[in-house]
């Protein structure tokens, strides 16, 4: 299983009173879970709950699906954003 935050809280926008949690689990088999799609509210934040097999979400891609296209593209730019703030935090460190 993965656990993925996507939406604007991967991108760097999150504000709080307006944005809610976007979050995408992804599953091996999706055949034992019960509720694929669901919101909740934790404290004053909804969080969005998305879960995709593999199977799915790789088919979701080639099929183009814009929806998982983005949640993925975000995760990934939010990595290298953690990745390069490593790196200046590390490298600085060795001044």
């Amino acid at each position: 299983m993965k656990i993925l935050l996507t939406g604007s809280i991967a991108e760097g926008k999150f504000v709080k009173g307006l944005s809610d949690i976007d979050v995408m689990v992804v599953v091996r088999d999706v055949d034992v879970v019960k509720d694929r799609f669901a919101i909740h509210r934790v404290k004053d934040v909804d969080v969005e709950i998305t879960i995709v097999s593999e199977k799915e979400l790789k088919e979701a891609i080639r099929s183009g699906n814009q929806f998982y296209i983005r949640a993925l593209k975000k995760v990934l730019q939010y990595l290298m954003q953690i990745k390069r703030r490593k790196f200046v935090i590390n490298t600085s460190h060795k001044l």
